[in-house]
């Protein structure tokens, strides 16, 4: 009977060892840089896991730190696990990857394609908000490839919200209600950092998107591409398309800028809407625009980033018919080489919110371009 029951005890265990994942990974994350990174996002491959770490049905990769407290963390769809660090300057830390319960939390990076706006996608994080344009506005407001800004001061995810209120007639979400408001111009322009080819010094702007593809939705990065009408270049045809990925806790959204079969001799320009009145600090790497002021609304800085390739600052205006009435859009345009895609980030900073003064967001735009061309060291065991 003693026998019996020993076995019966033991045949349990077994059982309960063979449903449960086995097996860690210890990842130390190294700044390397002289200035503090107190919310950046990491990412480790899962290909470096699977070989490590073994999950039941159900589980997915949870990650602590050295004190055994639980992180947010997400699996992207392009097989990576990403969560976030806070390191002071040249310190490191280790975290622990085994297999368990993903953190339950409230989103800080979300998207979402909203029908009911003439097929806006927009998107946002604790920091900032953005959408392009689709096809159903074109009849309505003429043809937009450009970035528009939402202006936020809020860490929570707003934007279904305005675009439910706004349509209700409950609010506009063009006037600030203590949350932020839409106040940027677009129009057919390249908006806040939309990219085109620039070709003997023109810019030959696209429609809107077409279609769309959600890749990653939080709680710490979404990603997305958007995809166009092919874009004709002195008469050569090109396939076009964005992806755009923005993590948790920054300030500008990346931008993977596709045209298929163009070269490195096609010249592309990144530009932002010019008003008068306004100021440019520029580098052979970034670009911060100010806006001009406003007593109201407050002042915004728009910043343009290119951490692998050299830019040249250019001015370009131009006049197009928008529904049938010439209109005048200025530029100031960061102009590189394209490359097999351009990768660059842009976005924006506000006075109402983060960054009181463009001195203050101009010291962002330097750190966080140091920061992409000196990424974290991450060592996996």
């Amino acid at each position: 009977m003693k026998k019996i029951m020993f076995v019966g005890l033991f045949s349990f265990c077994l059982s309960s060892i063979c449903n449960l994942s086995y097996g860690q990974a210890k990842v130390t994350v190294k700044n390397p840089t002289n200035s503090d990174r107190l919310e950046e996002v990491v990412s480790v491959p899962l290909s470096s896991l699977s070989s490590r770490i073994t999950l039941n049905a159900g589980e997915t990769y949870a990650v602590e730190d050295a004190k055994g407290n639980p992180l947010v963390s997400q699996v992207t769809s392009d097989r990576h696990l990403i969560f976030m660090v806070q390191l002071k300057s040249k310190e490191k830390a280790v975290f622990s990857i085994k297999g368990g319960q993903a953190l339950v939390t409230n989103l800080r990076a979300y998207g979402k394609y909203h029908p009911e706006r003439k097929d806006d996608f927009a998107w946002e994080n604790d920091k900032v908000g953005f959408r392009v344009y689709g096809k159903a506005l074109v009849p309505v407001d003429g043809p937009s490839n450009g970035i528009d800004l939402w202006y936020k001061r809020t860490n929570k995810m707003v934007l279904d919200e305005w675009y439910r209120k706004d349509k209700e007639q409950q609010i506009s979400f063009h006037v600030d209600h203590g949350e932020g408001m839409d106040v940027f111009t677009v129009g057919r322009s390249l908006g806040a950092g939309a990219m085109a080819p620039f070709l003997k010094d023109t810019l030959w702007l696209n429609q809107n998107y077409q279609t769309y593809q959600v890749l990653d939705n939080g709680p710490l990065r979404v990603r997305f591409r958007v995809y166009y009408l092919d874009v004709v270049v002195d008469g050569k045809k090109y396939k076009e398309s964005r992806e755009f990925v923005l993590d948790a806790g920054a300030s500008l959204t990346k931008v993977i800028q596709t045209y298929e079969g163009a070269d490195a001799k096609l010249p592309v320009a990144a530009g932002i809407f010019k008003h008068e009145n306004d100021s440019v600090i520029s580098s052979s790497n970034y670009l911060v625009y100010k806006e001009p002021s406003n007593s109201s609304d407050g002042v915004a800085y728009v910043g343009l980033v290119f951490p692998y390739s050299k830019i040249k600052t250019v001015l370009n205006t131009y006049t197009t018919n928008v529904k049938g009435t010439p209109k005048t859009f200025s530029h100031v345009l960061a102009v590189t080489n394209y490359s097999q895609p351009t990768v660059y980030y842009t976005g924006y900073g506000w006075s109402k919110a983060w960054f009181p003064t463009v001195d203050a967001y101009h010291k962002y735009i330097v750190k966080f371009t140091g920061q992409i061309r000196k990424p974290l060291n991450i060592t996996i065991k």
